[in-house]
């Protein structure tokens, strides 16, 4: 199992462009899921669309104080 981490620069950018770029980016690894830990920018129905049923999506709060007290677990976004 190989994980990848790639930056793509939202500075300047519209969302659709950033999702967009982030897709084109995302798409050229051919993934399996594509896990957006700590990610809390809105994502486009379009991006979502690109990767059905392959993203998991995290917000920041899932990990605070992940050692010091229980986290719930959160589901997992799905392109309803």
């Amino acid at each position: 199992m190989v994980f990848r981490f790639e930056l793509v620069s939202h500075e300047g950018l519209s969302r659709e462009e950033h999702d967009q770029r982030m897709g084109d980016a995302i798409a050229a690894h051919e993934p399996d899921y594509v896990v957006l830990a700590k990610y809390m920018r809105v994502l486009t129905p379009e991006f979502v669309a690109r990767f059905p049923n392959k993203i998991i999506k995290y917000p920041p709060f899932v990990f605070a104080g992940v050692y010091r007290r229980p986290v719930p677990i959160i589901r997992p976004m799905s392109a309803a």
